[in-house]
């Protein structure tokens, strides 16, 4: 499996996302090949648990860590 970051864009009256070409050449794809795509939304898994509870300081720069690692930034 791949993990690849991209983008949604607009392709006619639908939307689509474009797999950059380094990605393709490693993972061996070309036109016609059938994928399993998993779609999830960027965002903080702790954000949407929390909701809009005021942090102090300490615990926002854990959050950043956490999201550094969810999501290899």
């Amino acid at each position: 499996m791949i993990r690849v970051e991209t983008r949604v864009r607009k392709s006619g009256n639908s939307l689509g996302v474009i797999i950059p070409s380094e990605v393709a050449v490693k993972g061996k794809l070309k036109q016609g090949d059938q994928v399993d795509v998993l779609v999830q939304k960027r965002g903080s898994v702790l954000r949407e648990v929390f909701g809009t509870l005021k942090f102090d300081e300490p615990t926002k720069k854990m959050m950043k860590e956490i999201d550094k690692l969810m999501y290899n930034e």
